[in-house]
């Protein structure tokens, strides 16, 4: 009858009725004392009933209150004292008395010792001394109150406070009427009294919350005309609400919600309660329309109508006129809201901070004035019919807790970024009927959505993925996500322990319910329903949480048997596991189910009794066993009772007997008496509530009236009362009793095997509306007594044996003849046969008592064929099982029949001879040879033998024979670590007793089944790691149940493929798990995380490309090694959950991201830390805590920056430190020299800097290496340098155990004498030996700590001189190679001597040996990087002929290159780049350097074309011929030869590329996509044309520089789907500058590590969101297209930002109030030339890196911000075409690197001044031009801008003659037109009418010598002036310059 009882059709709804519940329960508290506001959140839970409300003399007494003042102070009266405790001596103290959790006993502190003024609780007049306030609430009062109480002798009493109490049911005595002078009452909440007050009509306040009064409200209730405060919340009211209440003047609050039958209007007057400042009706039965008078009530702050039947249209902004309002709710009724946006003033909105507008008809567009309400922190806005996008402002409302748009028809996407904003997010609702894509990136660990959302809801946003951002959300405990396309849970779902809500229904999730669920303890509502879940239920599901109410798993394919896990004081309510596959018996533990109400298991395989059992659940209301294979009779013992049983369906079964009535009567809870109360499901209601559930919103399902129905709401479910009996095989007659259920609604018996009548007793069914008796073998005539069913929408009785007329009256006559049909002998109007002709023959029936189905063929024959059929089977499964070993040694059974089998019959003669024949001496020696032969194998037949050990004897070589299998009691084999070799025979695997099998480290091959292994039974270690050996794994032979007990499994180098073995899963011991170096791929297995034994886990080397979540809690783990993988993403901070630790390596990998902070931290046992080889970014942490045990920790190779952190002193045990290749910047950290056991320490290639220093306390005191190459150290090489590292000293004694080789070397050592030498040294005194300084330990003897150190020292000592004595003579060094280099030998005067003496002849004969060692040949390699040599190179160097590598990159060099240095054969890597005057050519003779492998020649002046000979160095590695002149015309097909070619660098030349290969067809890219080795392809600013197909570079995996923009003239396709292809995801830096794009490029989503972005000179009009989420990049330059709209704020997510270009585009709005703080590594911002508005933002912080600021041609206006002051590294700032109004900012001279400002065409205004302190250190252009400045040029300005003062050496001195004298005739003014002089009447001279001849020439004037800088001439005078005008053309041409920015700014870097 039921089928999904369970669906929820409006969620959305439910949750917002629930948070609308508890949200104006908050209200409503906000108007109580406080003492209340914090228990009356609780509802009173017991039924109390008030039975005299009102009587006639409520309220008939009238007092006033007296508020006169005295100056004095009376003691309590001591009669009212006795009074008082008399009251306390008639009630006890009860801890459960009352509900708030900080209730008290007040009354202990009553002493008749004190004044009872004193006492808690009481307050007297000070004049009168009388008691008049009595505060008792939360006072744990237990006991009745006595009608005479001597409470009521205290006649002053003015307020009275007893709620939340417990007075046992107590009658309110009448004598509280007598206390006249009461005004305020508060009951509320005191365990229900059962009568209130009469008098006292001078009350002020009133409340009665939550207390159960249940009548209607009196019409003198209208008399209180002093009340203020009225409030009768959840009362069980109902009738009519007087309206005598809306005329109280002085009404400030009334409070009636949740009354839900009260009914009433609001009238029109109610627009004179002036005062009215809190109004809630909500969730009751009020109706009409809303008077437009409720917009008077100006003072009104809440207003709550919600959940009532109000009507009528209404402008939505008529509520705005209420200016106080600030909580408006309207939620749930029949209004049709609209909103005239033109009529309302956004300036005076109220202060609306909650507005829920649900199911309210709103239409359109989402009003705009919403827009304005800065302080809304609450709006809902769902199901409603608004349409179009969502409005953008809505993400602007950073106030907003709960934001709710379900179920409108809203459209678009949400893109996470929009999101960022609202900080406060708690409720998110975008469900529900919208048509909306939620997008997100993949990488959102950095994405700042609101972590703390509480609330989400997502049904129905077309997800195909489960979002990743979820993950972050920490608070969540409501999930909702149904009715999308998922198809997998992520693992780390299940770790959201906060979860209290989780719906996932309608989705196609596939696979297993991981038992991780049960780790959601918290969880009240559980819904998978609906999808493709398959497997079992997991076994906990009805334990693990001790909350959790609703569990649905309908609609899946679930099999097995439901758990019997079912826990005592479980809060299970609902369980639904309808239609799925699950069988066996219902578990019996349901009993422990305490709470259940509803059970639906239909639809399934169960095969069951009728679980009478079931009965002594006290809730139980529903149970649908439907379409099962229940059997049995239904019956129950005696005192069987379903107390609440509503609704039962056990149709589609095998039940079977007779229908007695015993059991009816036990369904005795379906009587009208118990049903019929309309308040009967209100508890569940509330309580279902609280669970975020609402049975008002359920959905079911039932079979009647012919078909499925659903069946919706409350409306239904109130009053349903159903048994469905149908498709079973019950019998006999139908009980009469069954007419006494009569508040049945529906009655389903159809298909059985009932007989006789129909009860007339079914006439007594009054409710009933749904009679289906169909298909049976009733008989007799249809009741009369039916007709009176005036309710029947259904009835039949169709296929019985009925007869006679059917009635013809009431509801039966309007039923047609289906309803009829199939009854032979009855008759009707309805029916063929009427019932005045009954001359028709009847049809024959069959005979006997056989109905129509019973009798059928299949029921009966087919019965027997499968008892015939079943009994074979289960004969030849036994004969099968009983023969089966038989059979599988079927091929030797054969061998019985065999002719010669036993052809010769024997017997062994064992008979005894007397005497004995020695044996013959050469078959002794033929014996003896024959036992050679079998010495070594001969041990595999040692039958006894137990333990075989032959480890590690690395030599020993052997077979393991297949005898191997006749050592029976063999329990450990170990051979690891020798040369073993052959194939590992198959008897090995008979050696059942082996528990120890270690084959490691051989040379054993050939294919083997990795579970041939699993027949070791008794197996625990296994280990076949690095042999020759082919694994691979049969999971279909594996039997999971009787896998050995294997404890350590090593499979490490066994080219294992494919994904890990599952039957894994199963080895329950296994605590160590070795598959590194294999070919694994895929995800690593979530089975893993269920061995729970677990501690070591080894896959480094396999293909791995994701570490998933749920291997962080893995916290069992000590060794975890997934180095040398491909796995990318993040490390996630909750790897710091493996708190257990030892090792950790994650080197070699594509990770990115940040180290996460704890990992210093997080595990005190951890000792080694190995992340190299990646890309991680940022600081390393600073936790390292004290007592950690790290010894190894190693972050080389990635890209990490900032200092060391100081914290590393913590780490006293570590003894390896490596930070190498990274961009660290620090000073030298001497304070390692503080950690005792620090052996190696390598800063290699990073920036330290700085002297190497070392204080006398931090020593090293073990330091054998240290690596400091490749730095920026600058210091001189002292000994105390070097006395730090004196760990390094060795003692003498171990010079002896070197070789004689090392003293030889190539020339030999001559002189040099020794033990190990030709050469002894008898004729030699022996040198004493020395001893070593200190004391030297044990430890330094190690072979790698003493000849790897010296090797070292002696590197490194060659390298640190070398790169001194290269430093010091840079620029002679090429002096060497000139023959006149040593001809003279001098010393260098250091000017402190006075006399010079000429060089002694041996030390000029070292010299000339010195010289010598230079001009041979055979010098390798020479590199002079970065040396300022600034001269040509010399053709001596082609000498040079054993020169391997050559690199002079950024030496100044120019002229021509010498030509010969391309025919040094040997040349390995030649590197000339970056001289930029150096010229030359690539001749041909390029192609005879075989071995190049690197050739660099960017950034210089070569020309000509590229020689093809080039294109045959199949060694090429690098190829970097960018930024030169090469030209000509380029055949792809060239490349195809280079087949190493790692980096391809052709940019910025003018070279054209095309195809001679006809069946390329595409001009560009088809040859090179073979070069797979490429990391680098730069084509960029050439003369290509062509397509870029985006599949072109599909091949390219390892690519991660991509260059095609610039000059060339290129078109780039990519297809609407790029999520497919194989685009290199790891492309770092891409230039697509020029090439005519349109559209954003999509395929750019998917690159994950992109840090640099060229996009700049296209037509691109939109920038897509997800590039928000791009959080590696680093540069993004955007600058001329076509953008348009606003820069979106989520710019700023963007923190690695370090350059930022959208200049020159059609941008508006304002500029991002982030962009001055989100990054503290933006160096160039530029948003010049766009049409941006507003003011620059305030927001530059300190310790920014901003060098570069470019606002210049927008419409920004206002004040230049002050915060500028904070950019300290600020070298360039435009503000030039704006319109700026503001005075001459004198504070930048603050900054002291300032070198151009721009301030050009602004409203700047006033005097330029500069106050001393102010200097502009740097500053070297100023352009003021085109303002409003004022003032008089005095020498004070100038001064501020001495930086642009030039020595006067350099100077001409102008005269202000200037305008009165003749033009000079020399130098440049030759050169000048008269336009340059027009306008000066006494200028004469030959450019202009008014010659010279008059006017003598003016003589040139002589500089005055030494005249100091500051002299005031009018060079620096007026020509500060000019530069100003300069600067302003300056600045433009740099604007215009655009595109060429960076190598400007590289040029100002240069000049200044």
């Amino acid at each position: 009858m039921i089928g999904h009882i369970m669906q929820i059709m409006l969620n959305q709804y439910v949750v917002s009725k629930v948070r609308r519940t508890s949200h104006d329960k908050d209200h409503y508290l906000s108007f109580l004392p406080r003492n209340e506001q914090q228990y009356h959140t609780r509802n009173n839970t017991n039924a109390c009933d008030f039975l005299l409300l009102f009587s006639s003399s409520l309220f008939t007494n009238c007092f006033t209150l007296n508020d006169l003042t005295s100056t004095h102070h009376h003691e309590c009266h001591q009669h009212e004292s006795n009074a008082l405790l008399s009251f306390k001596q008639s009630f006890i103290i009860s801890k459960s008395a009352s509900y708030n959790p900080s209730s008290y006993p007040k009354t202990l502190s009553w002493s008749p010792s004190t004044d009872c003024c004193s006492w808690d609780g009481i307050e007297c007049d000070e004049l009168t001394g009388h008691v008049i306030s009595i505060d008792l609430s939360s006072s744990l009062l237990y006991g009745s109150m006595d009608p005479n109480s001597t409470l009521f002798s205290l006649v002053h009493l003015q307020s009275l406070d007893l709620s939340d109490n417990d007075f046992n049911h107590s009658q309110i005595p009448a004598k509280i009427g007598d206390l006249s002078q009461l005004s305020y009452l508060n009951l509320s909440q005191v365990s229900t009294l059962r009568s209130l007050i009469q008098n006292s009509t001078r009350l002020e306040q009133l409340r009665l919350n939550y207390v159960s009064i249940s009548s209607s409200l009196p019409n003198t209730l209208t008399n209180l005309t002093s009340l203020q405060k009225l409030s009768f919340r959840n009362c069980e009211l109902y009738g009519e609400f007087p309206v005598g209440i809306f005329y109280f003047p002085n009404l400030t609050s009334l409070n009636l919600v949740q009354n839900q039958n009260l009914q009433g209007t609001l009238p029109a007057s109610i627009g004179n309660l002036t005062n009215l400042a809190y109004l809630a009706l909500e969730d009751n039965s009020f109706h009409g329309e809303i008077p437009q008078s409720l917009f008077r009530l100006e003072n009104l702050e809440h207003l709550s109508l919600s959940y009532n039947f109000f009507e009528g249209s209404l402008a939505l902004d008529m509520f705005l006129k209420l200016k106080m309002l600030n909580g408006l709710h309207l939620s749930g009724n029949k209004l049709s809201l609209f909103s005239q946006n033109r009529y309302v003033n956004l300036t005076i909105l109220p202060p609306i901070q909650r507005l829920e507008l649900s199911g309210c008809n709103l239409a359109g567009e989402v009003p705009t004035w919403i827009m304005n309400l800065t302080t809304l922190s609450h709006l809902d806005l769902s199901r409603n019919n608004l349409q179009g996008e969502i409005p953008y402002f809505f993400f602007r409302l950073e106030n907003l807790t709960v934001l709710e748009l379900a179920n409108n028809i809203l459209e678009g996407q949400i893109e996470l970024d929009m999101l960022s904003k609202l900080k406060k997010l708690t409720v998110l609702g975008f469900g529900g009927g919208n048509k909306l894509f939620f997008l997100e990136g993949k990488n959102t660990s950095n994405v700042t959505i609101p972590s703390q959302i509480q609330y989400l809801e997502l049904s129905s946003c077309n997800l195909v993925h489960f979002p990743n951002f979820i993950q972050h959300l920490q608070e969540l405990t409501d999930l909702s996500i149904s009715y999308n396309s998922i198809k997998t849970i992520p693992s780390w779902i299940w770790n959201k322990t906060t979860l209290q809500r989780l719906e996932i229904f309608n989705n196609l999730l596939i696979a297993e319910i991981s038992p991780l669920i049960c780790n959601l303890q918290s969880l009240v509502h559980l819904d998978l329903s609906s999808n493709n879940l398959v497997g079992m239920i997991p076994s906990c599901l009805g334990s693990f949480s001790q909350s959790l109410r609703f569990l649905r798993l309908a609609g899946n394919k679930l099999i097995g048997n439901i758990p019997q896990t079912y826990s005592k004081r479980n809060a299970l309510q609902f369980i639904d596991f309808s239609s799925n596959n699950l069988y066996g018996q219902l578990p019996r533990s349901l009993v422990n189910c305490r709470m259940l109400e509803l059970l639906d298991v239909s639809h399934n395989h169960l095969n069951d009794s009728f679980p009478f059992w079931l009965q002594s659940l006290p809730k139980l209301k529903v149970i649908s066993l439907r379409n099962n294979k229940f059997h049995g009779a239904i019956k129950c013992p005696s005192n069987c009772t379903f107390l609440k049983l509503q609704i039962i369906d056990l149709s589609q079964n095998d039940f079977s007997g007779n229908l007695s009535s015993e059991i009816i009567k036990n369904f005795r809870s379906m009587t009208l008496s118990n049903t019929s109360d309309p308040a009967h499901f209100k508890d569940d209601v509330y309580y279902l509530q609280h669970s975020l559930i609402d049975i008002e919103l359920l959905s079911f399902s039932m079979s009647n009236k012919g078909v499925v129905m659903d069946y919706l709401g409350v409306q239904y479910l109130h009053h349903m009362v159903a048994v469905d009996l149908s498709c079973n095989k019950i019998y006999g007659e139908i009980p009469d009793t069954m007419g006494s259920l009569n508040g049945l609604v529906v009655l389903n018996l159809s298909n059985n095997m009932f007989t006789g009548s129909i009860p007339s007793s079914f006439g007594k069914l009054s409710n009933l509306e749904v009679l289906d008796l169909s298909l049976n073998n009733l008989s007799g005539n249809i009741p009369q007594q039916l007709t009176g069913l005036t309710f029947l929408d259904f009835f039949n009785v169709s296929f019985n044996n009925l007869s006679g007329p059917i009635p013809e009256s009431g509801q039966l006559s309007t039923f047609d003849d289906n309803s009829f049909k199939g009854n032979n002998d009855l008759c009707g109007i309805q029916l063929v046969k009427k019932c005045k002709d009954h001359s028709m023959p009847p049809l024959p029936t069959p005979e006997g008592n056989q109905d129509f189905e019973s009798g059928s063929f299949f029921k009966s024959n087919w019965m027997v064929i499968l008892i015939g059929y079943g009994g074979g089977l289960l004969a030849g499964l036994a004969l099968g099982n009983a023969f089966a070993v038989d059979l599988l040694c079927s091929s030797h059974f054969l061998l019985l029949f065999s002719s010669s089998l036993f052809t010769n019959c024997f017997t062994l003669n064992d008979s005894t001879t007397t005497h004995h024949h020695e044996c013959h001496q050469h078959e002794n020696n033929a014996l003896l040879s024959f036992k050679k032969t079998f010495i070594i194998i001969g041990i595999f037949h040692l039958p006894n033998i137990t333990i075989l050990n032959f480890g590690e004897n690395q030599n020993l070589q052997g077979t393991l024979p297949a005898s191997i299998g006749n050592l029976t009691n063999l329990a450990q084999l170990v051979l690891g670590d020798n040369s073993f070799h052959g194939e590992i025979p198959r008897s090995l695997f008979r050696l059942k007793n082996l528990k120890f099998l270690s084959l490691s480290f051989n040379f054993f091959e050939g294919e083997l089944a990795l579970d041939m292994i699993l027949k070791l039974k008794m197996l625990n270690n296994l280990d076949l790691s690095v042999n020759k050996l082919s694994l691979f794994s049969q999971n279909r032979d594996v039997n999971v149940t009787t896998l050995p007990p294997i404890q350590w499994l090593g499979l490490s180098e066994c080219n294992l493929a494919g994904e890990v073995p599952t039957w894994m899963m199963n080895l329950t011991s296994l605590y160590h798990l070795d598959l590194s170096q294999n070919k694994l791929q895929g995800e690593i297995p979530y089975f893993l995380f269920m061995l729970e034994n677990l501690t070591g886990l080894d896959l480094a080397d396999n293909s791995i490309k994701t570490i998933p979540s749920w291997l962080w809690n893995k916290t069992t783990l000590q060794s975890l090694d997934i180095s040398n993988n491909l796995l990318m993403g993040e490390i996630f901070p909750s790897i710091c959950n493996l708190q257990s630790l030892v090792v950790l390596d994650l080197s070699s990998n594509n990770l990115v991201g940040m180290i996460p902070s704890c990992l210093g931290s997080f595990s005190q046992s951890l000792q080694l830390l190995n992340v190299s080889g990646n890309k991680l970014t940022g600081n390393i942490p600073q936790i390292y805590v004290k007592r950690n045990v790290l010894r190894f920790i190693d972050f080389s190779s990635n890209k990490l920056y900032g200092q060391l952190p100081r914290a590393l002193v913590n780490c006293r045990m570590l003894e390896f430190l490596d930070v190498r290749h990274n961009h660290f910047n620090d000073s030298f950290p001497f304070w390692l020299g503080s950690l005792p056991k620090l052996k190696v320490v390598s800063l290699r290639d990073n920036q330290f800097h700085g002297a190497i220093m070392c204080p006398l306390k931090y020593t090293f005191p073990h330091l054998r290496i240290i690596d400091l190459s490749q730095n920026g150290f600058s210091m001189k090489l002292t000994s105390e340098i070097i006395m730090c590292f004196k760990s390094m000293i060795i003692s003498n004694k171990r010079l002896m155990d070197f070789k004689d080789e090392i003293f030889i070397g190539d020339e030999g050592n001559k002189d040099l004498c020794g033990i190990r030498l030709l050469k002894k040294c008898e004729d030699h005194p022996k040198l004493p030996l020395q001893k070593p300084d200190g004391d030297q330990d044990s430890e330094s003897g190690s072979f790698f700590e003493l000849y790897w150190m010296v090797i070292l020292i002696g590197y490194g000592g060659g390298l640190v001189a070398g790169l001194a004595l290269g430093n010091a003579f840079a620029i002679d060094f090429l002096l060497l190679f000139s023959s006149s280099l040593f001809t003279n030998c001098l010393s260098l005067n250091d000017s402190t001597t006075t006399h010079h003496h000429e060089c002694h002849q041996h030390e000029s004969n070292a010299l000339l040996s010195f010289k010598q060692s230079f001009i041979i040949s055979k010098l390798e390699q020479l590199c002079l990087d970065f040396v300022t040599i600034s001269s040509s190179l010399p053709h001596t160097l082609t000498n040079l002929t054993s020169l391997q590598k050559l690199s002079f990159s950024q030496c100044e060099l120019y002229g021509e290159f010498p030509i010969g240095i391309f025919s040094l054969a040997n040349l390995t890597s030649l590197n000339f780049a970056e001289n930029q005057n150096l010229q030359g050519t690539l001749p041909a003779s390029i192609g005879n350097l075989t071995n190049l492998a690197y050739l660099n020649l960017e950034d210089n002046s070569f020309h000509g074309e590229i020689p093809r000979s080039l294109f045959g160095l199949e060694n090429l590695v690098t190829l970097h011929l960018a930024s030169n002149l090469f030209d000509g015309r380029l055949t792809l097909d060239m490349f195809l030869k280079l087949k190493m070619l790692n980096v391809l660098e052709l940019s910025f030349n003018k070279l054209s590329l095309f195809s001679q290969n006809r069946d390329v067809n595409v001009t560009i890219l088809p040859p090179i996509q073979t070069l797979e080795h490429l990391t680098v392809l730069d084509l960029s600013g050439n003369l290509l044309e062509g397509q870029i197909e985006l599949d072109m570079l599909s091949k390219l995996q390892k690519l991660t520089i991509l260059g095609l923009g610039g000059g060339n003239k290129l078109y780039f396709l990519e297809g609407k789907n790029t999520s497919n292809i194989t685009f290199p995801s790891q492309i770092q830096s891409l230039i697509l500058s020029s090439c005519n794009f349109v559209h954003f490029p999509n395929f750019i989503q998917h690159l994950q590590e992109l840090t640099d972005l060229f996009i700049s000179d296209n037509s691109i009009k939109t920038i897509p969101s997800w590039l928000w989420n791009k959080t590696t990049l680093q540069t993004l330059e955007l600058s001329n297209n076509l953008l348009m709209g606003e820069i979106s704020p989520f710019i700023c997510n963007l923190q690695s930002l370090v350059y930022l270009d959208l200049s020159s585009n059609n941008l508006v709005g304002m500029i991002p109030s982030c962009l001055g703080s989100f990054s503290q590594s933006l160096q160039y911002l530029s948003l010049a030339g766009n049409k941006l508005t507003g003011n620059i933002p305030q927001t530059y912080v300190k310790g920014n890196a901003l060098q570069l600021i470019d606002f210049s041609s927008n419409k920004l206006y206002g004040q230049l911000p002050r915060a500028l002051v904070n950019c300290r590294m600020l070298e360039v700032l435009a503000v030039s075409h704006n319109h700026f109004n503001d005075s001459f900012p004198f504070w930048l001279g603050s900054l002291p690197k300032l070198k151009v400002v721009s301030l050009r065409d602004n409203e700047f205004h006033g005097a330029i001044m500069c106050p001393l302190k102010y200097t502009f250190p740097q500053l070297r252009i100023m352009d003021l031009s085109q303002n409003g400045f004022s003032m008089k040029l005095t020498s004070e300005i100038i001064m501020c801008f001495k930086s642009m003062i030039i020595s006067n050496k350099r100077q001409l001195e102008f005269k202000d003659e200037i305008n009165y004298s003749p033009i000079p005739e020399n130098g440049q003014f030759l050169t000048f037109d008269d336009n340059s002089f027009e306008g000066n009447k006494d200028l004469c001279g030959i450019r202009l009418l008014k010659k010279c001849e008059d006017h003598p020439k003016l003589p040139l004037q002589k500089p005055d010598g030494d005249q100091d800088s500051e002299s005031g001439s009018f060079f620096e005078l007026y020509w500060m002036v000019i530069l100003i005008g300069y600067g302003g053309g300056l600045v433009a041409g740099l604007a215009l310059g655009n595109a060429f920015a960076i190598d400007v700014f590289r040029l100002l870097e240069k000049i200044f």
